[in-house]
């Protein structure tokens, strides 16, 4: 229940963007496939959260391989704020490279 803390945060400070990271596993919560990008029930409901606040969001599990010494896969979530209508100001282009 992390992510309604950060739902009221963003409804009480409007920041421009948020990011929030957790366990992979919470995107296949109760259903759904990581590798297709299909989220379970219980994710979703957070996503659609999310955008009920004013963001669009994106989502992309990283493994922290890539950065640390061990092999951890966490969700990452990036909202943008939709009424700064800044089109594609944030990519995963970095990660998938």
């Amino acid at each position: 229940q992390l992510y309604r803390e950060l739902v009221r945060v963003l409804r009480g400070s409007n920041p421009k963007s948020f990011i929030f990271e957790n366990v992979a596993g919470l995107v296949t919560l109760g259903g759904g496939n990581a590798k297709r990008k299909e989220a379970g029930p219980t994710f979703r409901t957070i996503l659609e959260a999310f955008e009920e606040c004013g963001y669009d969001v994106s989502w992309k599990i990283c493994n922290s391989r890539h950065y640390v010494a061990q092999r951890r896969e966490r969700v990452f979530i990036v909202g943008m704020r939709k009424d700064l209508n800044i089109e594609r100001a944030f990519s995963w282009k970095w990660y998938d490279q």
